[in-house]
């Protein structure tokens, strides 16, 4: 059976029947960052009539003007952020429930020099069991401090299939202001659960990004596509061109591991309690937190370690079911 084309690889072959050479010119600019979106909508623009034609969008309607703003700004981020992923096209698949364990966590503060740790500053990140979502294409560029990013969706049919944003983490400090800046969006009621699914999306990007730059991270190359992986110096958007990196499933198993170890330990806990042997605090799981530390030469430098999830009031300390891989 014939392997359906991998979500961004469809995507990219739409960008280049609308645009023709879009990734050519691309790549070809001599521009700073901070001009690259300027120009790359430049040269989107020039298509768009064509466009709006094709598909017999009027420009004197709200229709065409809000179909022409949102396309520019969708593609245009799309082609800055895979013109630079296709070269080593690194996908990062989390399992679903160590997204879960991500999410759970409290709102976290973000510094965005951690994110100089990154394995690679264009990647895309694989979302589990989201129907409708695949996945999120995403470049982080370290002399702007910002983060370009697509929501890649599946369903082609609905939509242009993608949503694409930035973030500045000159203004953004933590998930918060995010939340902070939609507080006085009106939104229709209808459009209330996409708008919560792309809040979590983000969070779960956001989350996903300071984990790939932790200290203990638990990233191990998956083995499937491992056996047919073959990178070529000529850019062909294969799927035997990608790289992918399983995330987060060896800290799953041995949660699942400690967890039902503690939930055996409570129900002895219990009956010797009835018995009036031992009373003691109820035990109780501790959220997955992050720990900032200094290092370094005159501990100068700032890194970060996942702790995961831990049980509090256990019998013995020592014994205490903390998954923390140090590299």
């Amino acid at each position: 059976m014939k392997q359906e084309k991998y979500v961004p690889f469809r995507t990219i072959a739409r960008i280049e029947t609308e645009y023709p050479k879009i990734y050519e010119k691309a790549s070809a600019l001599n521009v700073e960052p901070i001009d690259e979106f300027e120009a790359v909508m430049g040269m989107v623009r020039d298509d768009i009539l064509r466009i709006c034609n094709q598909r017999g969008i009027s420009m004197q309607t709200d229709e065409g003007v809000d179909f022409v703003g949102a396309k520019m700004f969708n593609d245009t981020i799309f082609v800055i952020v895979s013109k630079d992923w296709i070269k080593s096209k690194q996908v990062y698949s989390f399992s679903k429930e160590f997204c879960d364990m991500l999410y759970d966590m409290d709102d976290f503060e973000i510094d965005a020099n951690l994110f100089d740790y990154l394995p690679f500053n264009a990647f895309y990140l694989e979302i589990p069991n989201r129907a409708d979502i695949h996945g999120v294409l995403a470049k982080y560029t370290p002399q702007k401090q910002t983060l370009m990013y697509t929501v890649c969706y599946n369903n082609f049919a609905k939509r242009e299939n993608i949503v694409s944003g930035e973030i500045d983490f000159g203004i953004i400090k933590s998930y918060h202001n995010i939340l902070d800046e939609l507080e006085g969006v009106e939104v229709l009621e209808e459009e209330r659960e996409k708008l919560d699914e792309y809040l979590r999306v983000i969070a779960l990007v956001l989350q996903s990004m300071m984990y790939l730059c932790s200290t203990n991270s638990d990233v191990e190359e998956n083995p499937e596509q491992k056996k047919i992986y073959k990178p070529s110096t000529t850019v062909r958007n294969k799927f035997s061109e990608l790289r992918k990196w399983d995330v987060g499933y060896r800290v799953v198993r041995e949660h699942a591991k400690a967890k039902k170890d503690a939930e055996e330990e409570a129900e002895e806990e219990e009956a010797k309690e009835k018995t009036g042997e031992r009373k003691r605090p109820r035990m109780h799981w501790r959220k997955a937190h992050w720990h900032t530390y200094l290092c370094g030469k005159g501990k100068t430098e700032r890194r970060v370690k996942f702790v995961a999830p831990v049980l509090v009031n256990e019998m013995k300390d020592d014994e205490l079911p903390v998954v923390n891989h140090v590299k």
